[in-house]
């Protein structure tokens, strides 16, 4: 944003309702805080269709459509992916919700309209029955299509919890695990970070159903009031209790519980909630976020949960019991052995809470100081910082052979600041465009690497090429930006939209023909380079789409690939129902030998395996999915000359 004061950042959050929501606002915040982007919010409130236009809270401007007039939209955190059946048997699923329409479907995902602001998705969670493991919401087509329409559209998907990265990962949505932003709030409150020691009372917050879905079988209605009065004993055994309610049901059902002289704390206000919380010597919480809050300030807390949102709690370490299986002894073993080492715990939460701003801002910094009005910006903030980045990167000295080279990914690369540096580029340049936007994944070793080895010491004027599978990948557009006529290619017609706007955005030569097989769409020697990341190794017919390749391109073309590769004796498996992997033996077979390729020398001289980087790569990629039992590699080939 060129004038970050004048930046119009519009939260998609609830108000005056759950003030759970309030903090994961103010968490989001900080983290802009953190990026040093001061903004003007304007608030969409997803049970309340009339603020998408009408001035709410303490918002200082005026907007016909908050969506479409905001510089930046983040959906601040709350459920995304649900679907649970709860006792009455009737679905209910994500693309049900009554803002779905209005605010998903006739807006964030709308393929009609070509001036969308960034949009970041920070903080969504998972919303199912206890024990659930979202295959429902996988399985139904409706769920599935949006969760991967809402990955595509968002610049950078942040989810907050387990189940939530499990169910995206299963639909190849790109994403980080983060702890919930509402962890962070606290350092836009007023409060200090909570050091009662040995002073303070323990806040306890109770729901009358434990939470706000009665979405766990086992939970016993009528006798929880009689399980909450016995954990209420085993707590005041520990200390002072005090009621800390977030609305006014709660604070009702607190009242038969609370002994003389114990107070019940609520409040319209959700700002008054940090001294209280801050001011805790512990809290048990059935509130999601109370329990997260409050550790944010470094108070150690306990969740009780009801349904899957409990997890959210495992990133940051607060314990999690189950409500309807609750043994308060056991609650109250657990609250001693807290406060026996409360020191430890607050500092531990505090030093946590730090390393989750930096993790946040690291990768929310680029695409957020990338954003800007599309009208003020006829080409994408970010492409003259490609441009710098991607020549500066240190090109490759010291090649296999002349004509070819292949390597392994190397966490060590992807960490060194040559990449880093290009990748950023390469965000910054995605972002507001709708493309892809890489932080974790492999695509941060390959994308550099293949610059390095190839792409980067070409003059790319008036030259043609071909991208396989294109979807939002960056690539060939920043090579269409220095000066190549580029053809896309996609099995399905789905990015058409996506390319149409990215085309009459940037002025640039780029077509597209949708295939329906390896075959490619174009003349003999017709193309002077060729890219294709993790394609090769999905064709059915390998040695035929490699063929393809060789045939369309001129006498000494340029094959850019990367590939998906594991090897059983490496400990690499690739799961059957994600496709398939190629092993070196395939891709030495398929490409490095294959005629088109093996320029002199190249048939006879395998690959130098880079197979040393090969165990530190694999458990930082199963790190980002824990499907990733495999890794990464590419390669440079050159078509025969004669």
């Amino acid at each position: 944003m060129t004038d970050p004061a004048g930046a119009r950042v519009a939260f998609f959050t609830t108000l005056r309702q759950n003030v759970g929501d309030d903090f994961i606002r103010e968490g989001v915040r900080a983290i802009l805080d953190a990026c040093g982007i001061t903004h003007t919010p304007l608030y969409i409130s997803k049970h309340d269709e009339a603020s998408i236009r009408e001035r709410r809270e303490d918002e200082a401007v005026a907007a016909a459509d908050k969506y479409w007039d905001a510089d930046l939209v983040i959906h601040a955190g709350a459920p995304l992916y649900w679907y649970w059946r709860g006792r009455g048997g009737r679905p209910h699923r994500s693309v049900d919700a009554p803002w779905h329409r209005w605010y998903w479907s006739q807006r964030v995902v709308n393929p009609g309209r070509t001036n969308h602001p960034t949009f970041l998705n920070l903080g969504a969670g998972a919303g199912f029955d206890w024990g659930d493991d979202g295959a429902a919401f996988v399985e139904d087509r409706a769920c599935a299509a949006f969760a991967r329409e809402a990955g595509k559209r968002a610049a950078l998907t942040v989810v907050r919890d387990a189940l939530a990265s499990a169910i995206l990962s299963r639909l190849g949505v790109g994403h980080h695990t983060l702890p919930c932003p509402a962890f962070l709030a606290p350092l836009r409150a007023d409060a200090a970070p909570g050091g009662a020691g040995a002073g303070g009372t323990i806040g306890v917050n109770l729901m009358p159903l434990a939470g706000h879905n009665d979405l766990d079988p086992d939970f016993d209605r009528k006798g929880w009031p009689r399980v909450c009065a016995r954990l209420l004993r085993e707590l005041r055994a520990s200390g002072p209790v005090m009621f800390v309610c977030h609305n006014a049901d709660e604070a009702t059902f607190a009242g038969p519980l609370a002994e003389p002289g114990e107070p019940v704390f609520v409040s319209p206000r959700w700002q008054e909630y940090a001294g209280v919380y801050s001011a805790c010597r512990l809290v048990v919480s059935n509130r999601v976020h109370g329990a997260v809050y409050a550790a944010g300030f470094g108070v150690p807390s306990v969740l009780l949960g009801k349904d899957s949102r409990a997890r959210i709690a495992d990133l940051i370490g607060v314990p999690v019991e189950r409500a309807a299986t609750l043994d308060p002894a056991r609650v109250g073993a657990v609250v001693r052995e807290l406060l026996a080492r409360r020191d430890e715990e607050h500092h531990r939460l505090l030093r946590l809470r730090g390393a989750t701003l930096e993790r946040y801002r690291r990768i929310v910094a680029p695409v957020v100081k990338a954003s800007r009005p599309a009208a003020a910006q006829p080409r994408p903030r970010g492409i003259l910082q490609v441009l710098s980045a991607v020549r500066t990167v240190e090109r490759s000295t010291d090649p296999v052979h002349p004509a070819s080279h292949a390597a392994l990914a190397s966490v060590h690369e992807r960490e060194s600041a040559p990449f880093r540096q290009f990748m950023d580029g390469l965000n910054g340049f995605s972002t507001g465009l709708g493309l892809r936007v890489f932080d974790n994944w492999s695509k941060t070793w390959e994308y550099p690497w293949l610059w390095r080895h190839a792409l980067g010491g070409v003059d790319w004027h008036n030259r043609r090429v071909l991208d396989i599978g294109s979807e939002a990948s960056p690539l060939p557009w920043v090579l269409a930006m220095l000066g190549a006529r580029v053809t896309l290619t996609e099995v399905n017609s789905g990015s058409i939209p996506l390319w149409t706007r990215t085309r009459d955005r940037l002025g640039v030569h780029v077509d597209w023909h949708i295939v329906d097989s390896h075959r490619l769409p174009l003349p003999d020697g017709s193309l002077d380079a060729v890219t294709s990341l993790s394609v090769i190794e999905h064709q059915p017919d390998k040695a035929g789409a490699v063929g393809e390749v060789a045939r369309v391109l001129r006498p000494g073309g340029l094959f850019a690939l990367s590939f998906d590769i594991c090897e059983a004796g490496m400990g690499m498996t690739f799961p059957e129902w994600n496709g398939r992997a190629l092993t070196m033996q395939e891709f030495e077979e398929t490409c490095w030998r294959h005629p088109g390729f093996a320029n002199e020398g190249a048939a006879q001289v395998p690959p130098r395996w880079n197979t040393v980087d090969v165990s530190p790569f694999l458990a930082w990629h199963r790190t980002t999915a824990p499907h990733h039992n495999y890794v990464v590699g590419a390669a440079v080939l050159r078509r025969v000359v004669g």
